[in-house]
């Protein structure tokens, strides 16, 4: 019997429908820290699958949202041409079909 994904892969699509709720023009930071972060946790369950341009956009993700983090905690605005450039690549929907296809591999 082939399972769709495991039970730890569908905990992190709540996150990122929380994500999307909040999301209209923009991602804010904390959207950006549960997309990229889902990212990275469903890349790293099959890490040895998934072939170095998966594992380096998960990594460059996870650099991404702890940046995020930081200025968030931090009360600090991050230039504009950061959001824009992390809009499409780091989207909550790109994330959520990325967790879900990644939950088929495991």
């Amino acid at each position: 019997m082939v399972s769709l994904a495991s039970a730890s892969d569908w905990l992190l699509v709540m996150p990122k429908i929380l994500s999307l709720l909040v999301e209209d023009r923009y991602l804010s930071r904390p959207a950006i820290v549960t997309n990229t972060v889902s990212i990275f946790i469903a890349t790293a369950h099959n890490w040895n699958s998934a072939g170095w341009f998966l594992q380096t956009y998960s990594v460059l993700g996870l650099l991404i949202g702890v940046t995020a983090f930081i200025s968030y905690v931090v009360s600090q605005k991050l230039k504009s041409e950061f959001y824009e450039a992390v809009f499409y690549p780091y989207h909550t929907i790109v994330a959520i079909i990325y967790v879900f296809v990644a939950g088929l591999f495991s």
